[in-house]
């Protein structure tokens, strides 16, 4: 095997939605506070609500991490630079195709496939679709490519990658 290594660290997209969050439970366990000086049950809402605005915290910061080794694509979720989980493993195998967002070849393979969005805040000319199977079920991921990632791809799996032009 040629026994190659391609890792690359992208910044998920800021949603509003958690930002939102994040304000009304730093609000809310305020407010539980000034409710713990005046009531014995405000001590239990405060530690609620200050565990909620932790794990609010906690999600509102994603990175993606793609690993791709010998042919092997991986994709780990890090929570606030400090929690990891794996979220994909695909092997060449399973991949029916890789190719741009945009593309009628991966709008035509997509069709009917569960999404999973691990693309950054890059621009659409970046962004590709991996579509493979896991089991039974048929996923369409989307990512940012690079140019280390791209050459990989194609050297494993150059049937299957697809491009403009």
């Amino acid at each position: 095997m040629n026994n190659t290594y391609v890792e690359h660290l992208v910044k998920g997209k800021e949603s509003i939605l958690w930002k939102l969050l994040f304000g009304l439970a730093v609000i809310l366990a305020a407010g539980s506070l000034w409710f713990a000086m005046v009531n014995v049950f405000g001590i239990l809402l405060f530690i609620a609500c200050s565990v909620a605005v932790y794990f609010v915290w906690l999600n509102s910061s994603i990175e993606y991490e793609y690993l791709y080794i010998d042919g092997e694509f991986s994709v780990d979720t890090v929570l606030h630079k400090s929690r990891r989980r794996k979220l994909v493993n695909v092997k060449a195998s399973d991949l029916i195709i890789c190719a741009p967002v945009n593309s009628e070849d991966a709008k035509y393979n997509a069709n009917g496939a569960k999404l999973l969005d691990v693309s950054g805040q890059c621009p659409d000319s970046r962004k590709y679709v991996y579509v493979y199977n896991q089991g039974s079920q048929k996923y369409a991921m989307t990512f940012e490519m690079t140019d280390a990632l791209e050459k990989e791809i194609r050297y494993y799996t150059p049937q299957k990658y697809k491009q403009f032009g």
